[in-house]
Formats: structure tokens, C-alpha cells, sequence
């Protein structure tokens, strides 16, 4: 099972590492919504080596990835609004 997660967390962290990269705002955001998404992952892995700082780093981690998320569909919005 492990090296299922490890597989998913993997594709996952390239995909949104990919999507951050864009122009768009939008497909940035879609980068952001990954990354919190892929949290849950990188917590089990970490829970289930007994990596328990890296784990409440996951946490972190998390919020950072919803704050990008939102200030990426502020910035869209304001630009629609112009």
C-alpha cells in the first residue's frame, strides 16, 4: 500500500510543481487546490515512518497551499474586474 502512495503523492507533487509554473492564474490555482489535496498523502507516509515534525510540517503546508488558492482567485477576479 505504501508504494501506492508513494507513487500518487509523487505524480501528484509534479503535477501541481508543473501547474505553479504556468502564466495563467487560473491554472495556478488548480496547482494550489493539488498541492493541499496531496497533504493527506505526505501525512500518512510521514505518520507511518514515525516522522512526526514533517507531519505537523504537512499541516503547514496545507494552509500555505489554500492561501495560494486564494490569493490566486483574488488577483483573477480583480483583473476580470478591470
Amino acid at each position: 500500500m505504501t508504494w501506492l502512495i508513494q507513487s500518487l503523492v509523487t505524480i501528484g507533487s509534479l503535477t501541481n510543481v508543473y501547474l505553479m509554473g504556468s502564466t495563467n492564474r487560473k491554472v495556478r490555482r488548480w496547482g494550489c487546490v493539488l498541492g493541499a489535496a496531496n497533504q493527506p498523502g505526505w501525512v500518512y507516509l510521514m505518520l507511518d515512518t514515525q516522522q512526526y515534525i514533517i507531519a505537523c510540517l504537512c499541516a503547514v503546508y496545507f494552509i500555505l497551499w489554500v492561501h495560494g488558492f486564494i490569493n490566486n482567485k483574488r488577483i483573477a477576479d480583480k483583473k476580470e474586474g478591470e
